[in-house]
């Protein structure tokens, strides 16, 4: 793939999830996806797979209906990943 359509396909993908479209995931990511993040509760630090961030996903949706995942910065070679740098945005929903 090139620069350019990695960027296209990981900004359509943050567009598609910011609206609510999470099948995105079934068709962008890799069988061996792995998401690491330190900040999250245990359990929720590694994810594998598109169905478990899917229901991730889903459940943040549920408490933070208004999400939306911006990209602020994108950095890519010619190869088959794309790291990005993003920031999430969110308002709790009070009852």
């Amino acid at each position: 793939m090139k620069c350019k359509s990695q960027h296209a396909i990981v900004r359509s993908a943050h567009e598609r999830v910011n609206r609510g479209d999470i099948k995105v995931f079934d068709e962008v990511l890799a069988p061996d996806y792995a998401r690491h993040c330190q900040a999250m509760p245990l359990e929720a630090q590694e994810i594998r797979s598109a169905e478990p961030l899917a229901v991730f996903v889903r459940e943040n949706l549920a408490v933070f209906p208004d999400w939306n995942d911006n990209i602020d910065f994108m950095f890519a070679a010619e190869t088959t990943r794309s790291p990005t740098l993003r920031r999430a945005q969110a308002r709790r929903r009070v009852r």
